[in-house]
């Protein structure tokens, strides 16, 4: 698996921590690094984007090299990484990609340093991304920002994560999974939607044909997975029907 993202000094996040999760689950991770930081295990002090020229160079020399079965992209940096990576991604159209964006290297719900103009050139950069992804996975909270930026920021706080998805799957994305979408009962509930939607549902109200709702219990160790209604009770994987 190849992990396009930041670098981080705590090994808590970015590439070390997909090489970790990799080395758990039995495969090899390898990496291309977008950003340099200088992080402990408390926050974020100072972030570097690495040239978009030398990000494209990682990716293909390890494309070209190694036989990679996935892709994820996180932190890309500077707005040209993300472009160089989506026209890299052209020529892989099979390999599948998770696209994890991040405003910035330091925590999205942290202070941000660009200006609202700034993120807005990022978020316009990172769309390109969306095409050629899978699956994009992002906080409730991050996609309303990300609409914020580019449509009407006073519109998009109240959006509702099935109208989130829409928006995010009308720019490209083919499935769109939304974490911290709502809480049930001290639970997070997390929503995966994909490109098959019926958005003409009851009362005009968007409604998805395939919404996959997981809520983990943090005593129980469980997920309580709801398909199109159904409920069942896994222990790690939740899948599809």
């Amino acid at each position: 698996m190849l992990s396009c993202s930041l670098s981080d000094p705590s090994g808590a996040g970015g590439v070390a921590a997909d090489a970790i999760t990799c080395a758990a689950m039995g495969c090899h991770g390898a990496a291309v690094v977008t950003v340099l930081t200088v992080r402990d295990s408390n926050r974020t002090h100072s972030v570097l984007a690495v040239e978009s020229d030398f990000v494209g160079q990682q990716a293909r020399a390890v494309l070209g090299d190694m036989n990679v079965a996935a892709i994820k992209i996180g932190a890309v940096g500077a707005p040209a990484s993300a472009l160089a990576l989506a026209v890299i991604l052209s020529d892989y159209p099979d390999l599948p990609v998770v696209f994890d964006p991040r405003l910035t290297a330091s925590d999205e719900e942290g202070a941000l340093e660009n200006s609202a103009d700034d993120d807005a050139t990022h978020v316009r950069a990172w769309r390109a991304l969306l095409p050629r992804a899978r699956v994009c996975t992002l906080s409730l909270a991050l996609a309303r920002r990300w609409i914020g930026l580019l449509e009407d920021a006073n519109s998009a706080a109240p959006l509702a994560p099935h109208e989130c998805a829409r928006q995010l799957l009308q720019w490209g994305a083919r499935a769109v999974f939304l974490t911290a979408a709502a809480s049930d009962n001290g639970r997070i509930v997390n929503q995966l939607f994909d490109g098959g939607v019926d958005w003409e549902g009851a009362n005009g109200q968007p409604i998805p044909k395939v919404a996959l709702i997981c809520r983990a219990g943090a005593d129980s160790g469980k997920l309580d997975v709801q398909v199109q209604g159904q409920s069942k009770k896994i222990h790690a994987v939740a899948k599809r029907e």
